[in-house]
């Protein structure tokens, strides 16, 4: 008997190895269809191919959350359905939803002869995106500051009290007393303690939160257990910013509207 493996064996077990990919790659799809229709019937979380009534063109390079990238983009995963918010010590109903962003971002590879070659990564981001009972004028951007940011090195944007606050986050915004009245000592608090690493968005009447939700909820395949938790976790975004903030930008009081 010769040693090692012969041309039929290796086809055999290419053979098996693509059916134990095929089977895993079945089930995994029908465990996602299963929890998001779970999530359907239980939170009223419908799948969507365009959040908010966004399509994908519409999302592209417009948010920190939602680069072009180099070459193609899009979304998955995507779910909306009515989200209970806490604005101003009143609960409202608004659209919410939560979808994974996808980009592919271009790599530049360095062989050992001096030669480069090009290629393609994807690279996926958690979004929520909330449609706001009012619109923001201008646009503020809060984003995870840089790594020479962090050291002082490069530090720009809006500097608020505080010293850690400006070293874990960038602030941007046109209006200074709108940032003010956004960002109060209370709402650094809670970024630091529940966002960071994340970026958030208010324009127009949208407000865009970027990056992993702060858990998963068990139970739930992949990246569907996501998809719940991203929403809540914009709602208590949303549920921390001071009530002087939406008076700032015209919210009514539901009580004498």
């Amino acid at each position: 008997m010769g040693d090692g493996f012969g041309p039929g064996l290796v086809l055999v077990l290419l053979a098996v190895a693509a059916v134990v990919v095929g089977v895993l790659l079945w089930r995994h799809a029908h465990r996602t269809r299963a929890d998001l229709a779970r999530l359907a019937e239980r939170d009223g979380l419908v799948p969507t191919v365009m959040p908010l009534g966004l399509t994908a063109d519409d999302l592209a390079g417009r948010f920190v959350a939602t680069p072009h990238g180099d070459r193609r983009y899009g979304l998955e995963y995507a779910v909306a359905g009515p989200l209970t918010v806490r604005l101003a010590g009143d609960d409202r109903t608004v659209d919410g939803a939560a979808f994974r962003w996808w980009s592919e971002q271009r790599r530049t590879n360095h062989n050992l002869n001096g030669g480069t070659s090009r290629s393609y990564e994807r690279v996926r981001e958690s979004v929520a995106v909330v449609r706001l009972p009012t619109a923001i004028p201008g646009r503020v951007v809060v984003r995870p500051e840089s790594l020479f940011g962090q050291v002082g090195l490069t530090r720009g944007g809006q500097q608020l009290e505080s010293a850690e606050f400006n070293r874990r986050f960038r602030v941007e915004g046109g209006d200074r007393r709108l940032v003010v009245q956004l960002l109060d000592a209370a709402v650094q608090h809670e970024l630091l303690e529940a966002f960071r690493g994340r970026s958030i968005e208010l324009a127009g009447d949208v407000l865009v939160l970027g990056g992993r939700a702060s858990r998963r909820e068990p139970g739930l395949t992949g990246f569907v257990g996501e998809l719940p938790v991203l929403r809540a976790d914009a709602a208590r975004l949303l549920g921390a910013i001071p009530p002087a903030f939406w008076r700032a930008v015209g919210l009514a009081d539901p009580g004498r509207a």
